[in-house]
């Protein structure tokens, strides 16, 4: 099957990063390109059989992959390990472009969420409520998180996937949100943009 030409998504790291951290973080973003990728070639190859519940797994994702579409496969084309750094990926435009927006929502509600944090404290010193409104509080995120999914599977509503199979894929994309959501508030993830891939760059 056919993809659209590809790109490379430039993730701005900072802070001190573990080499569990790393292998984390490659981990989660390798499975939500494999996930974008997996809808869009099922929604072009037309499937009848689209067997969503295994593309939770995250490991039978991957080898599928690697298997049926292995010049499609996310790459790392460099990481540049400093504060700050950056981590640069390659892969299919349209993938990347989700997984670009998705990580730039992530960055954002970490910004409100600080935001927030600071009004709350004023409010506190002025008011008792505080508990109440940090669950309020705290409930708003996990709508946004949830919300922030929905917008990353838009991609398989765009490509004619039911309101049920969307349903499906909503809980593997925020259990991996979880971990990109913790590096976003370390302050290890600063920013993403990104970058056409040079012509002659080695595969």
């Amino acid at each position: 099957m056919l993809f659209d030409s590809r790109q490379i998504i430039r993730i701005n790291i900072s802070d001190d990063w573990s080499a569990s951290d790393i292998a984390t973080f490659l981990h989660e973003l390798d499975y939500l390109y494999n996930l974008g990728l997996r809808i869009v070639a099922a929604a072009t190859s037309n499937e009848q059989q689209r067997q969503i519940e295994m593309w939770a797994e995250k490991s039978v994702l991957s080898d599928h992959t690697k298997n049926q579409y292995p010049r499609a496969e996310l790459e790392v084309c460099q990481i540049h390990y400093s504060s700050p750094g950056f981590t640069d990926l390659g892969g299919m435009g349209t993938v990347i472009g989700h997984i670009k927006d998705f990580l730039l929502r992530l960055i954002d509600y970490r910004v409100q969420s600080r935001r927030r944090a600071l009004e709350d404290d004023l409010i506190a010193v002025e008011n008792t409520k505080k508990t109440l409104e940090n669950e309020t509080i705290m409930l708003k995120n996990v709508q946004l998180r949830i919300e922030n999914a929905r917008q990353f599977l838009e991609l398989a509503k765009t490509n004619g996937f039911t309101e049920e199979e969307i349903k499906k894929m909503i809980p593997p994309v925020v259990q991996v949100q979880e971990t990109l959501v913790r590096l976003v508030s370390d302050g290890r993830i600063q920013s993403v943009e990104l970058r056409d891939e040079a012509p002659d760059s080695p595969n």
